[in-house]
């Protein structure tokens, strides 16, 4: 019986380990000596505020997803120039080649060979 009666909770126990609302509200106003409608208000004052920073950071969130997905646009449009360009080069060493003046196959080399080149 006594490991029974130790298992249970207090009524100072069960009020902090209720659920947020009025019987936490309950638990803590009479611990500290307030009335339940002080708690309650000061529950619903961080309730209302807690809302606000949700509210704010599902607005900054969605405002974070629009600007990663312009960076992803502009990461794929500067990948497509990249390509084009690659494609530029190859063609202008294809027409080097044809025309008998030697060019580099390593891209290494090509920064070096520019002065060369002039």
């Amino acid at each position: 019986l006594d490991e029974v009666k130790s298992q249970q909770p207090t009524a100072s126990t069960a009020g902090i380990s209720a659920a947020a609302g009025i019987s936490a509200a309950a638990g803590i106003s009479a611990a500290a000596g307030i009335s339940a409608a002080a708690a309650q208000e000061a529950v619903n004052a961080a309730t209302s505020q807690l809302q606000a920073q949700v509210t704010s950071l599902k607005s900054d969130l969605e405002t974070s997803k629009v600007a990663l997905e312009d960076l992803r646009s502009e990461q794929e449009d500067l990948l497509v120039m990249l390509s084009d360009q690659e494609e530029k080069m190859a063609e202008y060493k294809a027409k080097l080649r044809e025309v008998q003046i030697p060019v580099s196959d390593d891209e290494d080399n090509d920064v070096d060979n520019e002065d060369d080149l002039t």
